[in-house]
């Protein structure tokens, strides 16, 4: 027995509540359960239960053996004087307050359904990738729904962290914050912290001074980044951005230090140098990308605007002095789509947090409009019935694997506790 499981029980009255008996005699009616403190001291605030005929407000704490109450040091603890009820699956031994005034004690032991205890158990101890595999098709639209928007919300206020960070560290500059963000996203999947800590040394005030001049933004970005240290030392345009690389260097007083950037096992076409080019004729093209990309609500548009092509250069090219047949590079639509969601819809409702905006439900609008991701995720819930339709719902079913499912808190998911509550009626 588990005592969170406990918690779920009483709280819910997943129990047998019908002539319910102290251990010392007294009959007990729940009139209200309490509230489940998440601080310290009892477990539930303010409950009121009635004893006989008189009715008590106070507070309730759970153990799953009533000797679990002396384990833990309660009888010295005042903040424990306040409990009118010690609720326990075994009860083992009778217990008091610091005044020695003995605590009534309600066992649950044998009130609980074994259908809860079953279905637990299922969820507990996973067979399948999915714990609740098996019930799953319980689920009505309604339940489904619910929960996976308030994950999507879930999922946002826990990307704000980041830009949060960041625009303290910028004091407050939203579009210091955006070229962080979309830095790190580029440099996705293998390169996003090299890719980052180049941003760090390359303030953003610089590359909004330059950023009219192409050749002056690919300058910056590959010197930033170490690709201009290296051979091949027989390539013109290289010798060239090197050249205006150490002039800007020393004119900005750039510190050295970078991260070796991956380019194994990925496509030519996400090669850190096809990402930093790109992200050169991004600022280049647009004088205030955030504006653009922030406060434009028009998923279309931003997509447009993100779709970027690369220098003249890089149409020949994925590395320094290898020249190809010439090929667009053309920011792919999918990885456009990513960028919406995972750096501009997080920034806009950040951005809609700080300017005090009640509800920004165009990001949710957004979101509900965008296509799903395809990651093994989504695919994983999609294989068991779980219908992905929207952005919103593949950000929201990542919010569940990785901080419920993975973790094993299906008591604090709404379909877990959906699965354990109706199992009482079955």
């Amino acid at each position: 027995m588990q005592e969170n499981l406990l918690h779920f029980i009483w709280y819910h009255k997943a129990f047998d509540t019908s002539k319910l008996r102290a251990e010392t005699g007294e009959a007990i009616e729940i009139i209200h359960p309490g509230i489940p403190n998440s601080g310290e001291g009892p477990d539930f605030l303010d409950a009121r239960i009635r004893l006989d005929s008189q009715l008590w407000a106070g507070n309730v704490e759970i153990h799953v053996k009533a000797s679990d109450w002396f384990a833990h040091g309660h009888e010295n603890d005042r903040r424990y004087d306040s409990v009118i009820l010690h609720v326990v699956y075994d009860y083992d031994m009778p217990v008091f307050n610091t005044q020695n005034a003995e605590i009534p004690v309600l066992s649950l032991k044998n009130l609980i359904p074994s259908a809860i205890l079953k279905r637990y158990n299922t969820l507990h101890f996973p067979k399948h990738k999915l714990a609740c595999k098996v019930f799953l098709p319980e689920l009505n639209d309604w339940d489904k729904t619910a929960w996976l928007d308030r994950l999507f919300v879930e999922r946002l206020e826990r990307k704000t962290g980041l830009p949060e960070q960041w625009l303290r560290l910028t004091t407050h500059d939203w579009q210091a914050v955006l070229y962080r963000m979309l830095f790190r996203y580029f440099g996705m999947p293998h390169n996003s912290d090299a890719f980052e800590h180049a941003a760090q040394k390359l303030p953003f005030k610089i590359i909004n001074r330059h950023r009219h001049d192409l050749d002056d933004l690919q300058a910056l970005f590959f010197g930033i980044t170490g690709l201009l240290e290296n051979g091949p030392h027989d390539d013109d345009f290289k010798q060239y951005l090197k050249q205006r690389y150490d002039f800007f260097r020393h004119k900005y007083r750039l510190q050295p230090g970078f991260h070796p950037l991956k380019f194994g096992r990925m496509r030519p076409v996400n090669f850190p140098t096809v990402r930093l080019a790109q992200l050169a004729m991004l600022w280049n093209r647009h004088d205030n990308l955030f504006d653009n990309l922030i406060k434009n609500n028009d998923n279309e548009k931003i997509l447009e605007i993100l779709q970027t092509n690369v220098p003249e250069y890089w149409q020949t090219h994925y590395l320094f002095g290898r020249p190809l047949k010439k090929k667009s590079k053309r920011l792919g639509k999918t990885f456009a789509i990513n960028l919406l969601i995972n750096v501009i819809l997080p920034l806009k409702w950040t951005y809609a947090r700080y300017r005090n905006d009640a509800e920004p439900g165009f990001v949710l609008d957004a979101a509900e409009k965008l296509p799903p991701e395809n990651n093994r995720i989504t695919r994983l819930f999609s294989e068991n019935g779980i219908r992905v339709q929207s952005a919103k719902e593949s950000q929201a079913l990542i919010q569940l694997y990785e901080n419920y499912c993975t973790q094993n808190k299906c008591l604090s998911c709404a379909w877990g506790n959906r699965f354990l509550k109706h199992a009482k009626n079955r």
